[in-house]
């Protein structure tokens, strides 16, 4: 089974992650791509038993879960993110043409949140897959 890789950290979680030689560490909880607290807008290819796959400008995929840190497992190639928690733009994410392990949030207080990656480039800047 292939996961989209966030992980949280607290007692519940709703996104999976794995470690990387980047420094961030991987948290308790992973879930598969097709979770209901996962969701995508936007066109994304789910055919790539790796990840979904999405190329266009302004797709977004989203998690709520209850936690206190989140970290997203991804290709970003030369693309750009932009991290939203709890609606509130807080910082953007910039590309690693390989699978690396971003930290998208942590310190939070232990409750319900969400996180939003909105993609920033266009799609002649290339493909973004989520792991």
């Amino acid at each position: 089974m292939k996961f989209v890789h966030f992980l949280v950290c607290g007692f519940w979680a709703i996104m999976p992650l794995m470690a990387q030689d980047n420094g961030v560490a991987p948290l308790p909880v992973e879930i598969a791509p097709n979770n209901p607290n996962l969701y995508y807008m936007g066109r994304f290819d789910m055919a790539n038993e790796a990840g979904p796959t999405c190329a266009w400008s302004g797709s977004a995929i989203g998690i709520r879960f209850h936690g206190t840190a989140i970290n997203a497992q991804m290709t970003l190639g030369s693309n750009r993110f932009e991290v939203i928690v709890d609606g509130i733009p807080t910082h953007i994410l910039t590309g690693s043409a390989a699978s690396t392990f971003y930290n998208l949030v942590s310190g939070l207080s232990d409750q319900d949140h969400t996180v939003m990656l909105f993609k920033d480039t266009e799609a002649l800047v290339g493909n973004a897959s989520f792991q």
